[in-house]
């Protein structure tokens, strides 16, 4: 886990016209991601959902086989839902379940990532 200060505001994650805590997993990933060395998801294309709690639990939301096929033909080759969510990814898109968000990076990291969430990449003070 990234544990040097940052400096300045908080970096600004686009998410268009989203609403909703089904975004919640989705957007702690990209925020660990941007503020961490190096590449968190090894150049694949993630997907995630699911509502996040105050201890990083991520919990169930509604609409997941919509989700995870909209992420497929956006390109998404991976998709991260809570534990339990009962659904099969379609072809070309690996599924993995998630109970945190310590978990979802977890999986990120053995799938390749390669970041100092990861431990496998060394913190650049330049980066932040």
């Amino acid at each position: 886990m990234h544990v040097a200060p940052l400096d300045g505001p908080p970096p600004r994650v686009d998410v268009g016209d989203a609403s909703g805590s089904s975004g919640g997993l989705v957007l702690a990933l990209q925020y660990i991601d941007l503020v961490t060395p190096g590449d968190l998801t090894a150049r694949h294309t993630i997907a995630a959902t699911g509502e996040v709690g105050p201890g990083g639990q991520v919990g169930g939301v509604l609409g997941y086989v919509q989700k995870i096929d909209a992420a497929r033909r956006a390109g998404a080759t991976v998709a991260i839902v809570p534990q339990g969510a009962g659904v099969s990814p379609p072809s070309g898109v690996k599924l993995l379940e998630t109970t945190d968000v310590r978990m979802a990076m977890g999986e990120l990291c053995m799938l390749g990532g390669v970041s100092s969430a990861c431990g496998n990449a060394a913190f650049d003070p330049g980066r932040v």
